[in-house]
């Protein structure tokens, strides 16, 4: 039976306030991260939560578009490093004819060497390391900056590098930053001047107001990606959170994706050294993971059933697990800590996957999960040692099969659990026993053998009393076994491996 029209409101109130600390951790994150240590970052982002307060109206593209158009300065915010801001600023500039590009990276000094790009002079394949792109940019996010100075190429529009090392605090960069864009202002009169910046540097103290005072406020148009404001009002109004807003008078943003999304595009690459999946393409990412895990193992995969997969933070998560009927309040409020906490988690009976983080190691690790409950199911014992050891098979598949996808990730240590509380401590150690002795097979997964055991795992039922220790301590014996045959000089026969 669904959930009333109440319940499904109170429910969805309620994801969208643990977005909201969802967001507020993600930015403390970055922040910690940040090499840039100036306390000017936190109240810069205080006054960009007020900055965006606003209707949110819901307005057509063709009215951005339009507005854009009469604009001396273009704001494009957002983590200028984020897929997604990338790719809004390539759609603006062909929709800008003749504008000119702001960068606020690289550094200025590569100015030169992009000089001699655009002019045909450097080619393609020099460009990267001409203007240090591997040094300032994560990696995810390097053909996005190439494939933005290809279209400016094409176009024939100038480039004008703004970032200053002069100052190391925000507003003495900011000062830098204005001259620089004066001077393209003058140099190229009556053309749009297009400013890709991070969303901190585009509050009203910051680079922006700079630009209102120079050409007047009239003459800037600041367009985002993803805030949280329009993010969520759309959500709770019944949306999808994507579309077009308008903030105020010639302020815009763009949602494509959950703006905790786009925060983790950058923490995944910083703090997990992975790739980031794109938000708005969670779906097809789950899916086509899960046939290439299937690939690796050899299974026959049966048909995908329909399963709607959310987000880190997507609001609507609780409502339509509520909306479902099938799951009680105490599952509901189980959910709701997982999300809090940052967690992924199936939801079968709901027909929802959840996904809490988009690093691409996690991303696949729930394909694997989602893999296994096509094949052996999702159970395992719940009591005393038939819990643990169940933890440690299941993690075991689900970070074996992480690493078909993301090989480069590591497991986390032992030495890691002092961070876990204490009545969790258990479960966490689990997961250490399952993770290391999965990353020990996927190193041997060249022999039949142990690809042809990891597979009869993803069929085995784990359910009956003492299956799970035994399977465990199985694949500890295989592990060594291999390992010393290949010490010994033995071969695999390779039976089977091709396509991997």
């Amino acid at each position: 039976m669904s959930a009333h029209p109440g319940e499904h409101d109170a429910w969805l109130r309620r994801g969208g306030a643990i977005f909201e600390q969802l967001v507020a951790r993600a930015r403390k994150d970055i922040t910690r991260l940040s090499t840039d240590r100036d306390p000017a970052w936190e109240s810069l982002e205080r006054q960009l939560d007020e900055y965006v307060g606003g209707s949110g109206r819901e307005v057509p593209a063709g009215f951005v578009a339009s507005s854009l158009a009469r604009c001396q300065v273009v704001v494009v915010g957002g983590l200028s490093t984020s897929l997604h801001g990338l790719e809004l600023a390539g759609r603006l500039m062909r929709r800008l004819p003749g504008c000119t590009l702001a960068l606020n990276l690289p550094s200025s000094e590569h100015q030169e060497a992009l000089d001699a790009f655009l002019d045909g002079k450097l080619d393609h394949g020099r460009l990267s390391d001409a203007l240090g792109l591997c040094e300032c940019l994560p990696v995810y996010a390097c053909p996005g900056y190439v494939s933005l100075l290809e279209l400016a190429r094409t176009q024939g529009s100038q480039v004008v590098l703004y970032e200053s090392d002069a100052h190391h605090d925000v507003a003495g960069r900011d000062e830098d930053a204005l001259l620089l864009l004066d001077a393209a202002l003058h140099a190229c009169p009556g053309r749009p001047l297009l400013v890709l910046a991070g969303e901190l540097r585009v509050s009203p103290a910051s680079l922006l107001g700079g630009l209102h005072r120079l050409v007047g406020r009239e003459g800037v148009a600041s367009v985002y990606c993803d805030l949280p404001g329009p993010y969520l009002r759309d959500i709770l109004r019944g949306g999808n959170g994507r579309g077009w807003s308008s903030l105020g008078p010639g302020r815009f943003c763009e949602c494509r994706q959950s703006p905790l999304a786009s925060l983790q595009s950058f923490l995944s690459w910083h703090a997990h050294g992975e790739v980031p999946v794109r938000g708005d393409r969670l779906a097809p990412s789950v899916a086509a993971m899960v046939k290439r895990i299937a690939r690796f193992v050899g299974l026959e995969l049966p048909p995908l059933p329909a399963v709607t997969v959310l987000g880190p933070g997507d609001p609507r998560l609780l409502a339509m697990a509520a909306a479902s009927g099938r799951v009680n309040d105490a599952g509901l409020e189980f959910l709701a800590a997982r999300m809090g906490a940052g967690e992924s988690r199936m939801v079968p009976e709901a027909d929802l996957l959840y996904l809490g983080n988009i690093a691409c190691g996690h991303v696949a690790e729930e394909a694997a999960h989602w893999l296994r409950s096509l094949t052996g199911g999702a159970a395992y014992g719940t009591d005393g040692e038939d819990a643990f050891w169940g933890v440690a098979v299941h993690e075991l598949l689900g970070f074996f099969g992480s690493k078909v996808v993301s090989p480069e990730r590591r497991p986390v240590g032992i030495g890691e659990l002092g961070r876990v509380a204490a009545a969790d401590r258990g479960e966490a150690l689990a997961h250490v026993y399952g993770y290391n002795l999965a990353e020990r097979l996927f190193r041997l997964s060249g022999d039949d053998s142990v690809v042809d055991w990891v597979r009869a795992l993803c069929l085995q039922d784990l359910v009956e009393p003492g299956t799970a220790k035994r399977l465990y301590l199985a694949g500890l014996d295989l592990a060594a076994r291999t390992s010393r045959s290949r010490k010994g000089g033995t071969r695999a026969s390779g039976r089977g491996r091709k396509g991997r």
